[in-house]
């Protein structure tokens, strides 16, 4: 292949070829080495196996290129340059083999071949970085490592010494021929000042590693600082919906890192009151030592007090990310729009009794200006036998005050009336004040009360003193008053008395100027208000207007006993006993003397939690307490106790009306007995399982009724039809255990007729009242007119009434619901659920749930004989505190 080269240049370039692949260029070289210089192969093959382990700096590398071949060459890429990168074989091969590079024979040593192609294969020679604070790291910086167009580099690592660390780059453990990749390299520096260290390459291209220097220089670590010269801004009284003039807070970088706000916000209760401005931007970075700026304006858009907050954060990324956050509170006042308002120190002024032409004293009105603006006046004048002079020409400002002076001069004996008017700037204009007096001849006697109103008398005990009130009767006028009789009138007059302490009598003569006393008492005759009025009479005096008394009298004290079931029935389940609990629902302490059992197979614990204590003993009134009855028949001696039943009865006496009560007992050994605490009602059972025998009777029951009204032709028929399925479904159902007093009821909601659940406690309520009922329920016809009246008395008291159906067929149960209509919330339970849960053990059946869901009372059946005793029980629990 003929060359071409130069004159004085150590390279040679092709004329003629152009090759597409390194692989064929190489082929190409080889092919032209054999005819034109023979014996190059063998030095190549030679150099390239047996490269010598010498130094490779690619620094010295760098000198030497520039002293020797820069005349020729560049680093930059070239077809001849790019052969010897990391290649000093080809370097070596080039001079021995190429006449034009004989000048550079022997100037050269392996040392320097591999300095040199040290230098063309890894760039830059040197690597500094710019100033780092400790503990941070800087950015990557890279070194490019080349192969020769045509070997490839392998085994290729990097290394990094002193507070330099390798990361980043693109280079693998190979580099293809002809190609290049990259080294990254961070500064992370330990300690302050100049640090060096060294990027170690190492791969076959070279027999010993490649040392890169590195250099660079650590600051001290780096602090973000924000400081604000102000951290609240008060913004004082402003009108609402007028903005403020804004107020500023200059923010400065006192730290030695460049900061980076990463919000700057208003929040807090009136956040929107307040407008944030400024230089202070997110986006805008704050060098070290530079301020900028944030304001703010206020707009209230209510009345009153006003508050919010401006939060500041900022980060500084050369610091670490170190954040710096600055809060400025902000405040203000609301002012409605500025307006006048009058506010007077009396709506009445009242002059007692003058004599005909002469003037009375004058009293004062007090006119305030409870605006904010100056409130003015066009006219302040009276009517009727009144004057008034005022000093509010000038106007009022804003919380000022003038007054207004009112005489009263009477033109003719009698009631004189009149009105004082102020008309102004301020709304509601004109203001009135009602006037009033009286005028007298001359030479006439003048009586006044005083107190002029009356008194009241409070609330007293019938037949009980409710104490005296003391009246001054004054002589006003010009002459002397013969006092005649004080008279009491008035539906509740004969409740009110004239005490004999009084120095008023009739008869007496009370001169110009004098006094006396009058002395009322109070003793109410019968419960409720008792208004009457007391007056003198006098033949030679004009009269004061009536005293007006007032009082309510209240009954004596009374206790009354609630029970919470009228009979309790026994099983031999029944172990731990059955529970009593007794209400006192009056308003007097109930005193229980005694409970007596007239037999032997019962007995009475007054002890445990919340017991009443061995007899006598007291409730007090809204108070309640428990006594346990129990069964010698129940527990362990079931098994031998007698067939049939005990009966027997608990009586309590005490002084309520009437001064006993009586709970029916009874306990049957096997199967629990049929039970009726409250009676008019007929007892059901709980079951357990898919057969349960209360579901399955019921659906019978429901059966016959219908039965009983389809095939009935009139309404005879039917009602015979459904007294035999409440006396099938009485008979033949086994009793079940009712929720205990005191605990939850153990069911939290019931379905409604939309679906939606019915809470039973709704934790709203201060008492809830739940009936169990169904259609074939005669009782239940009853209950619900009393529960309405109920709902509709209580229910703003706290009263909640749930009545919760039991009927299998929505159909019964709705047809009811028509011919009795129910005001109390309603909730269906088909299936019987809530009823095996609950322990309903008869038609109807109710408990009474307090504020806390827990059982205050049960009770079983209705009839109007029960209707008294549990609107006591409900009224006594409402009560309770």
């Amino acid at each position: 292949m003929p060359l071409s080269m130069p004159a004085g240049c150590c390279s040679w370039r092709p004329r003629s070829f152009r090759f597409s692949h390194p692989l064929d260029e190489a082929r190409a070289m080889n092919l032209s080495f054999r005819t034109a210089l023979p014996g190059a192969i063998v030095a190549i093959a030679a150099a390239v196996v047996a490269a010598p382990a010498l130094a490779a700096d690619p620094i010295a590398g760098r000198t030497k290129f520039s002293q020797v071949c820069a005349g020729c060459h560049t680093v930059a890429s070239t077809a001849v340059v790019d052969r010897g990168r990391n290649n000093p074989a080809m370097i070596q091969n080039a001079i021995n083999t190429i006449p034009q590079m004989g000048s550079v024979s022997g100037r050269f040593d392996a040392s320097d071949l591999a300095d040199i192609a040290a230098y063309l294969g890894n760039s830059p020679a040197s690597l500094s970085f710019a100033q780092t604070a400790v503990g941070q790291s800087s950015a990557v910086s890279t070194i490019t490592i080349s192969a020769s167009r045509i070997a490839a580099l392998g085994n290729l690592s990097a290394t990094a010494s002193g507070d330099f660390v390798v990361q980043g780059g693109n280079c693998g453990s190979t580099v293809p021929a002809g190609t290049s990749c990259t080294v990254g390299v961070v500064f992370q520096p330990t300690a302050a000042g100049s640090r060096n260290g060294a990027l170690t390459i190492s791969h076959n291209g070279i027999s010993t590693p490649i040392p890169i220097a590195l250099s660079g220089t650590a600051n001290a670590a780096l602090q973000a600082g924000l400081s604000a010269d102000a951290t609240t801004l008060a913004f004082g009284t402003q009108t609402v919906g007028t903005p403020s003039t804004a107020r500023t807070v200059t923010l400065t970088n006192t730290g030695g890192a460049s900061l980076d706000f990463g919000s700057i916000g208003v929040s807090g209760a009136n956040a929107g009151d307040f407008a944030r401005g400024g230089s202070c931007a997110v986006g805008t970075p704050l060098a070290v030592g530079a301020t900028c700026t944030v304001t703010a304006t206020f707009t209230p858009a209510a009345a009153g007090s006003r508050s919010a907050s401006i939060a500041v954060a900022a980060t500084a990324p050369a610091a670490g990310g170190a954040a710096v956050n600055v809060g400025i509170t902000l405040s203000g006042t609301g002012q409605s729009a500025a307006a006048p308002g009058v506010g007077l120190s009396a709506t009445t002024l009242s002059f007692g009794t003058a004599t005909v032409g002469t003037t009375t004293a004058a009293q004062t009105l007090t006119v305030t200006n409870t605006g904010n603006a100056a409130l003015s006046f066009s006219a302040i004048a009276a009517t009727g036998p009144f004057s008034a002079t005022h000093t509010c020409g000038a106007g009022v400002p804003a919380a000022g005050t003038c007054t207004v002076a009112v005489t009263f001069t009477p033109t003719a004996a009698g009631a004189a009336t009149g009105t004082l008017s102020l008309t102004s700037n301020a709304a509601g204009s004109p203001q009135t004040v009602a006037l009033a007096g009286s005028g007298a001849l001359a030479n006439t006697a003048v009586l006044a009360w005083s107190p002029s109103g009356g008194a009241d008398f409070g609330t007293v005990i019938v037949g009980a003193d409710g104490g005296l009130k003391h009246f001054t009767l004054s002589n006003t006028g010009n002459a002397a008053a013969t006092l005649g009789s004080f008279r009491l009138a008035g539906d509740a007059a004969a409740d009110y008395r004239v005490d004999a302490t009084s120095t008023c009598a009739a008869g007496a003569t009370l001169a110009v100027g004098a006094s006396c006393d009058l002395a009322v008492g109070f003793s109410p005759r019968v419960v409720g208000p008792r208004p009457a009025t007391v007056n003198v009479a006098s033949d030679n005096a004009t009269l004061p207007t009536p005293l007006t008394l007032s009082g309510t009298g209240q009954g004596a004290p009374q206790p009354q006993l609630q029970l919470s079931a009228a009979a309790l029935d026994f099983g031999p389940a029944d172990s731990a006993g059955r529970p009593l609990t007794l209400t006192n629902s009056g308003n007097g302490p109930l005193h229980i003397a005694s409970l007596a059992l007239g037999g032997t197979r019962f007995s009475v614990d007054t002890g445990g939690t919340n017991g009443c204590g061995a007899a006598p003993f007291t409730v007090a009134p809204a108070a309640s307490c428990q006594i346990t009855l129990r069964w010698l028949g129940a527990g362990a001696a079931a098994a031998s106790a007698p067939a049939g039943t005990d009966t027997d009865t608990l009586t309590l006496r005490g002084d309520m009306t009437p001064a006993t009560a009586t709970v029916a007992l009874s306990g049957t050994a096997g199967n629990a007995a049929m039970s009726n605490s409250g009676g008019g009602g007929c007892t059901i059972g709980a079951g357990t399982g898919a057969a349960d025998p209360l579901l399955l009777l019921m659906a019978g029951l429901s059966a016959i009724v219908l039965w009983g009204r389809r095939r009935g032709r009139d309404v005879r028929r039917g009602r015979q039809a459904l007294a035999i399925a409440a006396a099938l479904t009485c008979a033949a159902l086994p009793a079940a255990r009712a929720a205990d007093v005191g605990q939850p009821l153990g069911v939290a909601s019931v379905p409604g007729a939309d679906g939606a659940p019915v809470p039973l406690h709704d934790g709203k309520a201060r008492l809830t009242y739940v009936d169990f009922w169904a259609s074939w329920c005669g009782p239940c016809r009853q209950s619900f007119p009393w529960m309405n009246r109920m709902q509709a008395r209580y229910g703003a008291q706290g009263l909640r009434i749930v009545a919760v159906n039991l009927d299998a067929s929505r159909e019964d149960a709705q047809s009811f619901l028509q011919q009795v209509p129910a005001s109390v919330a309603l909730a269906f339970d088909p299936k019987g659920d809530t009823a095996r849960r609950v322990g309903v053990r008869a038609m109807p059946s109710s408990v009474l749930l307090g504020p806390d869901g827990r059982v205050l009372m049960q009770h079983a059946g209705f009839r109007a004989e029960d209707e008294a005793a549990l609107e006591a029980r409900i009224v006594a629990a409402l009560k309770t505190p």
